[in-house]
């Protein structure tokens, strides 16, 4: 928009050429000759102030040597020299918090690699020569997979995304084990995190350790305990009286001993396991056939509802003695947590993307801030009700490490005073398969449009 000033600047410069024409004319005696010139010599002049001002901007500098102009132009030439002051500013502005940026960046303990569409590399801090061995003065616009050869980061760098936290060891130091994540942004940038984890994951390893040796070391004692109380038990009518209570407390207490020492062996050894073996084909109805078949001893004079339904060609690659721990504990934990004749369903389906083992109850259920914590270790909801029941508190966190080997998570909702359902959810992959072989049924299963259901 032309300015005050600048359309004064210009009308006093035509006015200017238009006086000379008169006054050159009238003197002359040619006054419509040098009238006529106004025009072409007011173009030229403003033709001319606009090639400098055009040279002047494509330059880059306006800040120096501005050209000395008129009117509109001289308008242009402010205008051009205040936006300028504002970019510095806001340059120097934007490259100060790059640098603060940049600064935070590099004393953080995580290294970080900023990576463009195709993966090669823009940015990365200092950390990231120490973990990764990427030094940015030889190694900016290289291919991440050019410098971390690993086999695992590869197959895992080009899943779409890198699904969860990939464990491999330092490229910089063997000794070291990363842990790394990938987090896409924009159009398909990315950033590579990688963290030392050598010293969580020995601690971890002490920690299994201990629990694994002290659980090893407390099974013989206990068995020994269990079976003299057993013989005292039996004997127990040739004791007093006031002896027999004690000794039937005595041996309740080992027996939840037992099974206490039983699961944590149980949650020792699949932590240790790096990866879930698939040399086992699992006949998973068969295996919730066995399920429901001691859940109903289980349950006993409480009589509950128990139904199945699966499909009986569905099966999963994997080792059978893991899945049953997972399958069983949640199955149990129904059991015991539903009132008497209350109503179990258990449910082995599959979608196109996915396959879900799912235990449903009409049990009290569970208040929503407890869900996320149900699978810590000893966590529980009621601490006297759940050592009541028989609980070790280990049966949820056998669950997640087991599902955890398969790819797999377990989604917990609940309602209280409505019942709860556990379902178990298996990623469409390697695990699962589907078998046409006809399989021999008990006589107590019916087939029903491809479904086993069974009810006790």
């Amino acid at each position: 928009m032309l300015t005050k000033r600048a359309f004064n600047e210009e009308s006093r410069r035509l006015g200017s050429l238009l006086a000379a024409g008169v006054l050159t004319g009238t003197l002359t005696g040619h006054f419509t000759l040098w009238l006529g010139l106004v025009p072409p010599a007011y173009l030229a002049w403003l033709l001319s102030d606009l090639v400098r001002t055009r040279r002047w901007v494509l330059q880059g500098r306006p800040a120096t040597a501005p050209p000395r102009v008129q009117g509109l132009c001289a308008d242009i030439v402010t205008r051009g020299l205040e936006w300028h002051r504002i970019l510095e500013e806001e340059r120097i502005r934007a490259r100060g918090e790059v640098r603060q940026l940049q600064r935070t960046l590099h004393a953080l303990p995580d290294s970080i690699v900023a990576l463009d569409v195709a993966g090669r590399i823009g940015w990365c801090n200092d950390t990231a020569e120490s973990l990764l061995g990427i030094r940015m003065e030889t190694d900016a616009g290289q291919p991440i997979d050019n410098l971390i050869r690993h086999p695992d980061f590869v197959a895992w760098r080009h899943c779409v995304p890198p699904r969860e936290p990939l464990a491999i060891p330092a490229p910089a130091d063997p000794n070291h084990t990363l842990s790394l994540r990938w987090i896409s942004y924009g159009e398909g940038e990315a950033v590579l995190i990688a963290r030392d984890e050598t010293e969580a994951l020995a601690l971890q390893r002490m920690r299994e350790d201990f629990i694994s040796n002290v659980s090893h070391e407390l099974k013989t004692p206990l068995t020994v305990l269990n079976g003299y109380l057993e013989g005292l038990n039996e004997a127990s009518n040739t004791f007093p009286r006031q002896w027999r209570r004690p000794l039937a407390v005595m041996a309740a207490q080992v027996h939840r001993m037992r099974r206490l020492v039983e699961d944590l062996l149980v949650l020792s050894r699949i932590e240790s396991l790096v990866r879930s073996p698939e040399d086992e084909v699992i006949d998973v109805a068969s295996l919730l056939a066995q399920l429901v078949e001691e859940g109903q001893v289980l349950s006993g004079d409480r009589a509950h509802e128990i139904e199945l339904r699966c499909e009986t060609d569905l099966v999963l690659a994997g080792t059978e003695r893991d899945i049953r721990a997972a399958f069983s504990n949640l199955i149990a934990n129904a059991i015991q947590y539903t009132p008497p004749e209350g109503r179990i369903r258990i449910e082995w389906r599959s979608t196109p993307n996915a396959a879900f083992f799912e235990v449903k109850d009409s049990g009290e259920g569970i208040e929503p801030e407890h869900l996320p914590r149900l699978t810590e270790r000893f966590y529980r909801v009621d601490p006297g009700r759940s050592r009541e029941a028989g609980g070790t508190g280990l049966g949820l966190a056998i669950v997640k490490h087991v599902l955890q080997h398969y790819g797999a998570r377990l989604e917990i909702t609940s309602t209280p005073g409505q019942g709860s359902c556990f379902r178990c959810r298996f990623p469409r992959g390697s695990h699962i398969r589907k078998c046409t072989e006809t399989r021999a049924l008990d006589e107590a299963d019916r087939i029903d449009s491809g479904v086993l259901t069974r009810a006790g």
